[in-house]
């Protein structure tokens, strides 16, 4: 089991096919993120998030994996946790993989992670 987001991210990079690149990198990279109209656009980051949780194991508690995403991006890896204490919900039983790391946002940080990759070689690309 992969235990960076650098690991993962290269990865998803090296098994993905040219066209997915180009698509996730179309779909993801919005300045604002989706219109609320869009549920095609909404679809999509959906079912890669789920992608990602489930091939990388995040729903069966890949513990080093998240401590990378808490280590690469603590206010991302945290969001679902803070906003469930500020709703006062118990946390106890709500599915965290570590600490205060919900697998929701341990997908997002490596979903955020993936597209600057892929715009980091896009931009080499483009020199």
């Amino acid at each position: 089991m992969l235990k960076t987001v650098k690991e993962v991210v290269d990865q998803l990079l090296s098994e993905l096919p040219q066209d997915k690149i180009d698509e996730i990198r179309k779909v993801m990279d919005r300045d604002h993120g989706p219109d609320e109209d869009d549920l095609d656009v909404l679809h999509a980051r959906i079912s890669f998030g789920r992608y990602i949780r489930n091939k990388f194991g995040l729903w069966q508690n890949n513990i080093d994996l998240a401590k990378d995403c808490l280590k690469v991006d603590p206010a991302t890896a945290t969001a679902t946790f803070r906003m469930w204490v500020e709703e006062g919900v118990n946390t106890k039983d709500c599915g965290l993989i570590l600490d205060e790391v919900h697998p929701d946002d341990a997908s997002q940080v490596i979903n955020i992670q993936l597209l600057r990759k892929i715009r980091e070689i896009h931009s080499n690309d483009q020199i």
